[in-house]
């Protein structure tokens, strides 16, 4: 019997939102909010994105899947399709060219810094060299995850705060490419992509409750 296709981490009662705040316009302090998730938990902390593209990988959704039910509130796992409605934002803000894809990324304490309008950083995996395999693939999600989760991409941006786009994007790469070294000593940072959206993930209210 398959598995349920539907978001594996999303628990049956909820109320929250995944909401993405960002500039409007260039230097304004006008913030616009795009809702790219309703009905989620509050506990959510890391985000992840999967999109197979016209040909589905099951191996690999199943074992991410599996990751969702494991890592519980911890990790939103989002097994998602060409025509979700949110797609077009994907694609635009984390730069989406070719498919299969993951996107990860976390809430705005573990993504970016608290003060201000730094931006957020986030992983895109699209690597064939690594997606072909599902169980590299989420040895190595479960690394990033980790890196999110425990504050050290957050980590990473603050001792950065002063250096150019450039320099941090270095810095995390390197954060990266070290842990998927422990996964398989061939990978390296070529193997995935680091990059930053002017935005910030928070999880908020349904109904435009704070």
């Amino acid at each position: 019997m398959k598995k349920d296709k539907s978001k594996v981490s999303a628990p049956k009662y909820m109320s929250y939102r995944l909401v993405l705040r960002e500039k409007t316009e260039a230097h304004t302090k006008d913030i616009g909010e795009n809702v790219f998730f309703n009905n989620l938990d509050s506990d959510y902390r890391v985000f992840l994105f999967y999109y197979a593209g016209v040909l589905p990988n099951e191996e690999l959704e199943d074992k991410l899947r599996d990751l969702g039910e494991i890592t519980g509130k911890n990790l939103f796992v989002n097994i998602g399709k060409l025509n979700d409605p949110n797609f077009g934002l994907m694609v635009s803000r984390f730069g989406i060219t070719q498919y299969p894809v993951i996107i990860m990324t976390a809430v705005d304490e573990l993504a970016s810094i608290k003060e201000g309008d730094f931006p957020s950083a986030f992983v895109r995996i699209d690597s064939k060299n690594l997606i072909d395999s599902a169980e590299l693939t989420v040895k190595s999600v479960e690394r990033i995850f980790s890196l999110f989760l425990t504050g050290q991409i957050a980590q990473a941006i603050e001792k950065s705060r002063q250096d150019n786009r450039n320099a941090l994007i270095t810095r995390i790469r390197g954060l990266v490419a070290d842990a998927l070294k422990q996964v398989a000593k061939y990978l390296s940072d070529k193997d995935i992509s680091i990059s930053l959206f002017e935005g910030k993930f928070e999880i908020k209210k349904s109904g435009g409750g704070e």
